[in-house]
């Protein structure tokens, strides 16, 4: 084998280095992302290590134009992002991601230098370790949804499936941007394994995708086949083998239907019928069997009373609310205008006080969330960098798709068409989603950039070593070697994150157990937060109050907040620190408040300072806390529940309890809210209101009673009437007398002085019965005080009465 055989060789394992990026959770166990970028980091000092070491043979130096046309992009890109860094508030968080960029733009470099000596050969190549690495995913996919046949295609089955990358967008575009390879190899190997075998994975990726049902691989994929379809259609008219032509349109066709016949008929909802074509996109609820049952038992309970005025929204805006991404996008667009030129700090945007967004958000846990991205790379660049370096960022896919375009008709057109695919796949989970920031998925922009660059990279052009790559050559490595101990950092600070997310596991399985002092040492000052943005002094200022050191934790605390930063959690664990460590209500009180104004719909906070004012006796902030909570997050059934309940409670007012969970229900049908709505239709059908004709006939009974001196029997009866109707006044001033007449004198004085209260009867009776009890009860300045107001109304007993009684 001689020296060039041997750096194609080696040139290969590299890529294969490369693609096994996704591989990482089975490496390691607790945490992966930051690992990602530490192992991309690494491998690409590596690569630049081989690249210098043959550099006869690989010709680093000696690119092309375009090729120095992109590289120029990038870097301008690059410096973009540096200089944003002058409006970051944690600039640390910037030089995070600025160093992931940085390797993104070196492994762009060391694969276009790796390929560029026989592009079609090293595609092939990828192509075979994509097939492979699919095959081992649509095992593990198939092996769940298969594996579980016979259950509900529900969210528990979606909670179940073991994907191993963090988010179930990364894993599913980590097969999209795979899948045109497959494809590619399928249409084009003269191997009948290598056929056979790419023909079955890109059916398991196929059903693999269906099953799962991300939205965007989805999309990608009926553009991957149609676009792949179209294209074979257009050209069956040339000299080439109709016939196998044919089947592979054939081919393109079947995959998919079968696919999702298949997936219509697995996991099925109801056992009588097929699945939808729209839950290919959703699951349903654990309980929607329940539901339904619900429903066809008490048919009344799904029928509000209540209309509820929604946002009528165009066609546009209900699918962009569809993909979830609706509020976070108005959240940026808002950041944008507020900072157009200059952004806001690369890598900046989950740490930017979102006010809108918060002000708005629903959740139907009220559990803690906040937007870590924007979901769409293209506009976080604008947001981050600004207009300059968002136009940048858009150049480097509108160069690299020129120049795919350009080679459309050579020789290698099927390679443009599946690197097309691809890169394709690729920007569509940018438009919906954040692939920048994944590794396993980033790291097909760039094979897609260094493919078509080592495509139209002019052999003429090439002859001669270009100066300015050979000076910045030994930069860039010094820079890569940074790069690496900055992911390192990263890497351990994410795992220290992950590991006191798991600690309870963890230390079940007797792995870790830690202390203040331990994660002290452990938390270091860079980087300032975690993966999911949030600070990692806050875990800190945790142990040291697990610790009950509450001083040290509220110093921790202080000295992480910052400025223009929303700090919820740092406010609430203040919070907390005070009410259930210094017992300083106040305070304690004063943090969860400044929570909530801003982020209402955090549950938990809500339910600390509900806390709070209930344990104060503070009606009017209680019900108004209430009252603001349902009327920002719409959507959490339990506290519609409870604040039904409440009021019921307080007001028995039967119909307005109905009313309220009807209009929780217009917002968001739930069983535990047609439930609880059940439960009030039959109390009111049990104990329903009385009509006129009853009711007259219930108080002669009344007054049989207490004429007959059956006070007890006659109580009972206007209790019941008190129930079924809790604005009967009459009932509350004869109960009031019922009572005296039993010699309940306390109780007498309660229902008397509700009477009174109410101001309905004018006689001066409650009055006069009400100072009768007070007299029994030794209480004589009340007693004259009730007789002088009963003699006021001209009340005749009054009248009657000795000066001793009421002067």
């Amino acid at each position: 084998m001689d020296k060039t055989q041997n750096t194609s060789l080696i040139s290969k394992i590299i890529l294969l280095l490369y693609l096994v990026v996704g591989l990482s959770p089975k490496v390691v166990e607790i945490e992966y992302e930051g690992f990602q970028w530490l192992y991309f980091s690494v491998l690409n000092i590596i690569s630049l290590g081989f690249i210098y070491s043959q550099k006869d043979v690989l010709k680093p130096f000696n690119v092309g134009k375009s090729t120095k046309q992109f590289f120029l992009i990038f870097f301008l890109f690059f410096i973009a992002s540096l200089v944003s860094i002058f409006q970051a508030t944690i600039v640390s968080e910037s030089l995070v991601h600025i160093a992931r960029l940085f390797n993104v733009i070196v492994a762009t470099f060391v694969v276009f230098t790796l390929v560029k000596s026989n592009p079609k050969d090293f595609f092939e190549f990828v192509c075979k370790i994509c097939v492979v690495l699919l095959a081992y995913h649509s095992i593990v996919t198939l092996e769940h949804y298969l594996g579980n046949y016979n259950k509900p295609r529900n969210r528990e089955l979606f909670k179940t499936f073991l994907y191993y990358y963090g988010n179930v967008n990364i894993f599913t575009a980590s097969l999209i941007v795979k899948l045109p390879f497959a494809i590619y190899l399928y249409f084009k190997s003269n191997s009948k394994i290598w056929k056979m075998l790419s023909g079955i994975v890109v059916f398991t990726t196929t059903l693999s995708l269906i099953f799962v049902g991300s939205r965007a691989a989805l999309l990608s994929m009926v553009l991957i086949f149609g676009i792949t379809f179209l294209t074979y259609l257009l050209s069956v008219s040339s000299k080439e083998n109709k016939k196998l032509k044919i089947g592979n349109l054939t081919y393109l066709i079947l995959v998919p239907l079968i696919a999702l016949f298949l997936m219509m008929n697995v996991n099925r909802i109801d056992k009588n019928k097929m699945n939808s074509f729209a839950l290919a996109t959703t699951y349903s609820s654990n309980d929607y069997k329940k539901l339904d049952r619900f429903i066809a038992k008490y048919p009344k309970s799904d029928v509000t009373t209540v209309v509820v005025k929604k946002d009528q929204d165009d066609f546009l805006t209900k699918l962009i609310k569809v993909t979830g991404r609706y509020n976070i996008w108005n959240s940026a667009i808002v950041i944008f205008k507020e900072n157009p030129f200059l952004g806001i700090g690369y890598g900046n945007y989950k740490i930017y006080p979102h006010k809108n967004y918060f002000l708005k958000k629903q959740s139907s846990g009220g559990t803690f969330g906040k937007p870590i991205r924007v979901h769409n790379d293209f506009f976080e660049k604008f947001v981050e960098i600004g207009i300059i370096g968002g136009i940048l960022y858009l150049m480097l896919f509108i160069f690299i798709l020129k120049q795919l375009i350009s080679k459309f008709k050579s020789e290698n057109k099927e390679i443009v068409l599946f690197l097309l695919l691809s890169g394709l796949a690729y920007t569509i989970d940018a438009f919906f989603n954040f692939p920048l920031e994944r590794a396993p998925v980033q790291l097909f922009f760039v094979l897609v950039s260094g493919f078509a660059l080592a495509l139209t990279n002019s052999n003429k052009e090439e002859k001669e070593a270009s100066s300015i790559t050979s000076i910045l050559f030994v930069p860039i490595v010094l820079v890569s070697i940074i790069t690496i101990f900055s992911n390192y950092l990263v890497f351990k600070a994410y795992s220290i994150n992950t590991a006191i997310k798991n600690e309870k596991v963890l230390k079940k399985r007797g792995d870790y157990e830690f202390t203040f002092s331990e994660m002290n040492g452990l938390i270091k000052e860079y980087p300032t937060l975690d993966q999911d943005g949030i600070k990692m002094k806050y875990y800190l200022a945790t142990y040291a109050a697990k610790e009950q050191k509450y001083d040290t934790a509220l110093e921790i605390l202080t000295q992480a907040s910052s400025l223009n930063v929303h700090d919820f959690l740092i406010k609430k664990q203040k919070a907390e620190i005070f009410l259930k460590g210094l017992k300083q209500l106040d305070s304690s009180e004063h943090y969860f408040k400044e929570v909530f104004n801003s982020y209402p719909s955090y549950k938990f906070n809500y339910t600390m300072l509900k806390n709070i004012y209930k344990g104060k006796k503070d009606t009017v902030n209680f019900e108004k806390l209430m009252n603001k909570y349902t009327s920002v997050n719409k959507i959490d059934a339990v506290a519609w529940i409870n604040k039904t309940d409440y009021f019921y409670k307080k007001n028995k007012d039967l119909k307005a309890a109905i009313e309220t969970l009807d209009t929780a229900i217009s917002y968001r049908k739930t069983l535990n809210l047609l439930e609880a709505k059940q439960k009030l239709q039959k109390h009111k059908n049990v104990n329903s209101y009385i009509k006129k004709a009853e009711t007259k006939k219930l108080y002669d009974e009344v007054i049989a009673y207490y004429n007959k001196g059956k006070f007890t029997e006659a109580k009972t009866l206007l209790l019941k009437m008190l129930k079924n109707n809790p604005n009967d006044h009459f009932a509350v001033l004869y109960i009031g007398i019922m009572e005296l007449s039993l010699k309940n004198y306390e109780s007498s004085v309660k229902y008397l002085t509700e009477s009174i209260d109410k101001n309905i009867f004018k006689d001066g009776k409650a009055e006069y019965c009400r100072a009768l009890s007070y007299e029994k009860l030794g209480q004589k300045e009340k007693a004259k005080a009730d007789y002088r107001a009963a003699r006021a109304k001209k009340f005749p007993q009054a009248m009657s009465l000795p000066e001793s009684k009421y002067k």
